[in-house]
């Protein structure tokens, strides 16, 4: 057979697929999107929904916080579990503005046997006309539009000008949840809780990389890694998220909770001996000194100068009577975040009043550290009777 005619043949042998393209800056990724995919995944039948994530937008400027190859990897995070849902880099790969039509039509000759369905909020139908060339857009691709909560306006009007105008395919799907990239970005930068609003790889891969969060969060996630291991590292981000967490749920101020978690365990990796002399610290106090001298390194290399946050650094281990709601929160966190596995842990993580959290986490902490014949330091004894404990 000649060649030309076995590509033809097996072409046209191929079963023929339907394929969803949502595209857009991901900027970051987050649960809105992914409900935009599965939607579309679901109620159309599709065999995949490729993320397409633009390079360049063509109609609104990029804001700044993460790189393209960034974005990429939180998209490949937020669809891992997912083999239906595919992250496409085509466009980061061609230079220029990243124009529909144009990765259409690519995508097009390259499955040549397949349906397209481009994928859009309906906020977008009032605008598409004025996207480059929308002609061939319609033309290439059956529009998926899905309404999104809260919008009320009517979008029959313009689905059947575009139908006549452009001879134009369109499904509309029902709702999902309106998020905003924007305003993920305004709550990271406010240190208010977003795991609600992304997948839990994505959020803590940003606050890994200190996207989109001051400067000072930044420059002190570079330096950590620096002082920790990579084990250590991990279990810090999980503290900094579950912190931001109880932060806003009983009322302290995020910043603040954010850096002490960021910071509680910098020492960590200090070999014994520093401690001990550091501390003046006695060796029978041993697994904790390192948050006493936490408080000591987060000041002189870190440069943290709030009391309030170097105080939650250095009780983070044995807690003490009087604690602030910092303190407790910084405490809790180090107990509860999420790679913590222990009897009790979830119902220390549903706790609703903080004070009792704290009574209960450590009468969790006296229990393991006498059953392991350990040493209670004083002030864990002193703040778990403060906090209503008793000697049974």
């Amino acid at each position: 057979m000649p060649f030309y005619d076995w590509i033809y043949y097996n072409n046209n042998m191929e079963q023929k697929k339907r394929i969803g393209i949502l595209g857009g800056t991901f900027h970051p990724i987050h649960n809105g999107h992914l409900s935009m995919a599965l939607l579309a995944l679901n109620l159309l039948n599709l065999d995949e929904v490729r993320l397409m994530v633009d390079r360049i937008p063509p109609h609104k400027s990029l804001a700044q916080g993460a790189t393209s190859q960034q974005r990429l990897e939180m998209a490949r995070l937020a669809c891992k579990q997912n083999e239906r849902i595919i992250v496409d880099d085509m466009e980061l790969r061609r230079s220029g503005v990243s124009y529909t039509a144009d990765t259409l039509e690519q995508f097009s000759l390259l499955h040549p046997n397949d349906e397209i369905f481009f994928i859009i909020g309906t906020d977008m139908l009032e605008t598409i006309e004025q996207w480059h060339d929308p002609e061939r857009i319609m033309r290439l691709a059956t529009l998926v539009c899905v309404r999104r909560a809260g919008m009320v306006r009517s979008e029959d009007a313009i689905i059947e000008h575009l139908k006549k105008s452009y001879d134009a395919k369109i499904e509309l799907l029902p709702c999902v949840e309106n998020i905003s990239s924007t305003m993920i970005r305004q709550r990271l930068l406010d240190a208010l809780p977003v795991s609600h609003l992304l997948p839990n790889d994505v959020e803590r891969y940003i606050y890994s990389e200190g996207l989109y969060l001051p400067e000072d969060y930044r420059a002190g996630v570079n330096k950590l890694r620096t002082f920790i291991t990579q084990k250590r590292f991990d279990h810090t981000i999980g503290v900094v998220t579950t912190a931001i967490e109880l932060a806003d749920r009983f009322g302290v101020d995020g910043s603040k909770a954010r850096t002490a978690a960021l910071l509680h365990d910098c020492a960590k990796s200090v070999p014994m001996p520093e401690l001990i002399a550091l501390t003046c610290g006695e060796q029978k106090y041993a697994p904790i000194l390192h948050a006493q001298t936490g408080a000591i390194i987060a000041k002189s290399e870190f440069g943290e100068t709030d009391e309030d946050v170097l105080q939650a650094i250095r009780l983070h281990t044995t807690g003490e009577a009087n604690m602030t709601s910092l303190d407790k929160i910084i405490y809790l966190a180090d107990m509860i975040e999420p790679s913590r596995d222990f009897e009790g842990v979830a119902e220390l993580r549903k706790e609703k009043d903080l004070d009792n959290a704290i009574l209960l986490a450590l009468q969790r902490s006296i229990c393991y550290i006498k059953s392991n014949g350990g040493v209670l330091h004083p002030a864990s004894l002193r703040a778990y009777k403060f906090f209503g404990g008793t000697d049974g």
